[in-house]
């Protein structure tokens, strides 16, 4: 067991570093999801103002 948590130590960093890289990427993927849709609704709301 102290073997292994030993061993483990020097890589705690590294997957702190993949966690914070996975995070921020869900991060800019949702906001990019956000723009799209808000882009999407746009032109959808201003073709439906004059209609109404």
């Amino acid at each position: 067991m102290l073997v292994i948590l030993l061993l483990s130590l020097p890589l705690l960093p590294l997957v702190l570093i993949v966690v914070a890289v996975v995070r921020v990427r869900d991060r800019l993927t949702t906001t990019r999801a956000a723009r799209q849709s808000a882009t999407l609704t746009q032109p959808a709301t201003a073709i439906q103002r004059p209609v109404v």
